[in-house]
Parts: structure tokens; sequence; C-alpha cells
């Protein structure tokens, strides 16, 4: 009885402990093809429920990359762009990459930053050619509080479905009842002596 109480305590504590993500998809209904910084930090807090800040980057669309908005770099001598999470880091992101016009070899990279400025991941892929793919899962060391895009300054890139996670998020009401109903049982329990 005690081994079961004590894994239903810590299912319990696990699923409290989870983290909320956020998925920007960039098309859902707030931004317009062409807004810019401004529109998109305001676009990304929104969902967010904390301040997010987007610097060098507008909403577009190309047949190359898919038909749905996402954002880019809207300079071709930069190259770059940044979304910034200083108040409610991000312990995790995925996202969905391109780089256009690269007939000549390309990289494309994420660098992640902790609040420091310092380096806590790189995501890197080469490409020959317009090209893309999927940055899968990212799980980061250190809570991140800026994602650099690149591709050395040569190329735009662009991203979509853009998913962060484990930032300071606020347990669910579902996890607060869960909780709630465990130490419950463990005091019924204890006051039976059953424990």
């Amino acid at each position: 009885m005690k081994l079961l109480a004590s894994t239903t305590i810590l299912t319990i504590l696990i699923v409290g402990a989870a983290q909320a993500t956020t998925t920007f998809t960039f098309d859902d209904g707030y931004l317009s093809f062409a807004d810019k910084d401004p529109e998109i930090s305001s676009y990304m807090t929104d969902l967010y429920s904390s301040a997010v800040t987007v610097e060098g980057a507008y909403v577009c669309s190309d047949d190359n990359f898919n038909t749905t908005l996402f954002i880019s770099t809207y300079t071709n001598n930069s190259g770059t762009f940044d979304i910034w999470f200083e108040d409610s880091p991000i312990g995790a992101a995925s996202f969905d990459w391109f780089v256009f016009e690269a007939t000549d070899g390309a990289d494309f990279k994420c660098v992640a930053y902790d609040a420091r400025n310092n380096i806590v991941d790189v995501f890197f892929e080469y490409t020959e050619q317009n090209v893309g793919g999927s940055s899968g899962l990212i799980m980061f060391d250190s809570p991140v509080t800026h994602l650099w895009f690149t591709n050395s300054g040569f190329h735009d890139v662009g991203i979509d479905n853009l998913t962060v996670g484990g930032g300071a998020a606020a347990p669910s009401p579902s996890a607060i009842l869960l909780g709630s109903i465990g130490v419950s049982i463990v005091g019924w329990l204890r006051r039976r002596q059953i424990l």
C-alpha cells in the first residue's frame, strides 16, 4: 500500500511540474503578410502571455517553403533576426526552417543564449540549395532568453511553427486539482494508519 501511495504522489508531482508549451504558427488570424517586428512581437506576446520581442523579421509567404505565413529576414544585407523571451525564459524549442536562394551552398543556424548572453546551444544545418526542414525538439541545459536565426548574413532565412516550452508557467488547474486530491488521499491514509 505504501508503494501505491508513493507512486501516486510521484505521478501527481510529475504532472503538476509539467511546463506549458506555446506554438507560434504566424497564420492563425493575428498577422498579415508584410507585418514587421512590432506586429510580430505583439502577436507572440499575446500567445506567450509574457513579453516577447522580435527584431529583423517580417511576415511572408513563399510556395518554396509552405503556403502559410511564416517569419523571415526582411533585409538581404543582414540575413538574421532575433527573438527575446527575457521575462519568461524557455527551456526547449522546435521549429520548421528554410534558407532562400541558396544556390551556392548555405547554412542555417539558430543560436540560443541565456540571460548573460552566453551560448547555451546551436542548431546548425548545411544546405546546397533552397531547402529546409524541421529542427526537432531542442532541450536546453539552462534557461534561454534569446534565439538568433541566421545564414551568416548571405541568404534570407525563415521559420514557421515555432514551439517553445519550459518557461515559468503557472500550474494548470487540473494539475492543482490532482495535487490536492493526492495530498488528501495521503492524509486520509495516514489517519487510518495505512501508511
